[in-house]
């Protein structure tokens, strides 16, 4: 490693306690940029068994986090510190707390957060408490990391929260495991089901969706992918949806993950809120068509004029949405999916997301 090199104090989740989007995305920051700076990894303690609870380990292991931190920055000088702005109010204090630790002993640190949510604006709107924390964690920030082109441009532009240090860097997969070619040849072949691929949370629509199938005709299978939340197992799923045309699985990952979204007809992720989804971008790479709610930058990841969208929480309009994908003919199918899979290799390649970083971390 070059005694040149930048150094970068990261903290965050990764993929080797909870997987799900941003943990993913954060592994896949450290691994991209490895070769390019001196980057030292603070890791936060989450798992999906403790989704949505606080409880004394969260605490503990946050306090535990927090003071590392405060021994980092006081043992070394690091040229950035980066991490995840949370967008709850728990998450929003602990965020802030982190940002004023690193200013208090390491004054020319530059502080860079990474938005990965689309429901920013309306969390603003909806908090005093939580504009003002947003509000001084953007103050005591270098840059704003945005995953969405058109929201960066408006905050810029409308200097929100006082700000216009925001900068657009959209998300990506790790897709250099397998020859992606030898999977989008399979799309070809028969497809036999839809496939929700999402961890097993209320707000993740799974609800909605498996309501919905239960009035749709006994010919549409759907397999269902995701890891296990407190509240919603995959045995509390069968119990409550005892359908013959839906399987129910535990997570599955890189290859195997590949292959299930190319054998499907479609995925569908009926998700109250959203960013940038990751799985999207999945099936995107592959040119596999997506019946998806319209919230977060999912429209913008598409195309405005894309055919497939509908209100989030709206099961009426989902299974009407679903219905109408049904009516579409092989050649029809194939027509969206090779769109797709060029907007994609256009927008949202790594190689472009290595490029974008290496500007911001200039």
């Amino acid at each position: 490693m070059s005694i040149f090199m930048k150094k970068i104090l990261f903290y965050g989740e990764t993929a080797k306690y909870a997987t799900h989007g941003v943990s993913i995305s954060n592994a896949l920051f450290l691994r991209d940029l490895a070769e390019y700076f001196d980057i030292k990894v603070i890791e936060e303690y989450s798992v999906l068994s403790k989704h949505g609870k606080l409880g004394f380990f969260k605490i503990y292991n946050y306090i535990k986090a927090l003071y590392t931190v405060f021994c980092v920055v006081r043992a070394s000088r690091f040229d950035f510190f980066y991490c995840v702005l949370s967008l709850s109010l728990q998450g929003g204090v602990k965020s802030l707390l982190m940002l004023l630790c690193v200013k208090a002993f390491s004054r020319k640190t530059k502080i860079i957060i990474h938005v990965h949510r689309g429901d920013l604006s309306s969390k603003v709107e909806e908090s005093r408490i939580l504009a003002f924390l947003f509000k001084l964690s953007i103050k005591l920030s270098y840059k704003i990391i945005l995953i969405s082109d058109a929201q960066t441009k408006m905050y810029n532009k409308q200097h929100f929260l006082e700000a216009s240090s925001y900068v657009y860097v959209a998300n990506t997969i790790d897709n250099r495991k397998f020859e992606r070619e030898s999977f989008v040849q399979k799309i070809t072949k028969d497809r036999s089901y839809y496939l929700y691929l999402s961890n097993y949370i209320k707000e993740k629509g799974i609800y909605d969706l498996l309501s919905v199938w239960d009035s749709l005709p006994n010919s549409l299978h759907l397999k269902c992918f995701g890891g296990e939340t407190p509240n919603v197992s995959i045995q509390k799923l069968q119990d409550d949806f005892p359908l013959r045309n839906v399987n129910y699985s535990q997570s599955i990952f890189d290859i195997r993950k590949f292959e299930v979204i190319s054998l499907s007809k479609a995925l569908i992720l009926p998700s109250w809120n959203e960013g940038a989804p990751l799985v999207i971008l999945e099936a995107m790479s592959l040119g596999i068509p997506i019946i998806a709610s319209d919230v977060g930058f999912i429209r913008e990841m598409l195309g405005e004029d894309y055919p497939f969208l509908f209100e989030a929480r709206n099961i009426t309009m989902l299974k009407m949405t679903i219905l109408k994908f049904e009516t579409l003919s092989e050649q029809e199918i194939q027509n969206i999916g090779s769109l797709l899979r060029a907007r994609f290799n256009q927008e949202y390649t790594r190689e472009r997301r290595v490029s974008d970083y290496l500007e911001v971390f200039s």
